[in-house]
């Protein structure tokens, strides 16, 4: 598995360790890994390749190949990291040092906040993703109503950031708007290659 460090990652790093905040991110950075390593044991568990890491200033976006899983195990795979996050923030409130405990809460709540938005790549993008598939089944529609979710979800982020004016949020705003402009000018390819994907599975079933 190849790890490489996203930009962005070093934008953050930078307000950080400009702010004196050397400790909180190697404690964020922490709870990044930790987070991915969530996804990594479930692709693990079942015998999924796994490509790539990249850490990103918003967490890490793991390239993995999900090939011929179940509905209830690729689900598994998706909120596993987020997961890794509530047992975290759980352990977090038990922690004797009240500094790191807020520390390990309120990043830990962050992660798992964000990651559920239905924002690409993110995990709840990939959840409503994986459902809409499940509930609709027919790509060209779900990626449409997947667009409306996503630019949705982004103007909503785009609010807060207005209202907070936070320089690590901007970084990532900036980031996740670029990479849905690039991701969705690919829906048309993206919807076949789910026809594709799908008749495949069908086909393999039914023999």
């Amino acid at each position: 598995m190849k790890i490489k460090i996203h930009c962005t990652f070093w934008l953050l790093s930078f307000v950080f360790l400009f702010s004196g905040l050397h400790w909180d991110l190697v404690l964020f950075l922490l709870i990044i890994l930790l987070h991915e390593l969530g996804h990594i044991i479930m692709c693990l568990l079942y015998k999924q390749k796994v490509k790539k890491l990249n850490i990103t200033a918003f967490g890490g976006l793991l390239e993995a190949e999900i090939n011929n899983l179940s509905f209830g195990k690729e689900l598994s795979v998706y909120l596993a990291g987020i997961a890794v996050n509530c047992l975290l923030l759980f352990i977090g409130r038990y922690l004797s040092n009240a500094y790191y405990q807020t520390l390990i809460i309120n990043y830990n709540l962050i992660v798992i906040v964000f990651n559920l938005l239905p924002i690409h790549p993110l995990d709840g993008y990939r959840v409503v993703e994986l459902l809409l598939g499940k509930i609709i089944n027919q790509p060209f529609r779900e990626q449409k109503i997947l667009l409306l979710l996503s630019s949705a979800a982004l103007f909503v982020f785009s609010y807060f950031l207005f209202k907070i004016k936070s320089i690590a949020f901007l970084v990532l705003f900036v980031y996740l708007f670029y990479r849905n402009i690039v991701y969705h000018s690919q829906n048309r390819q993206i919807a076949l290659k789910k026809y594709v994907s799908r008749y495949k599975k069908i086909k393999t079933k039914s023999i």
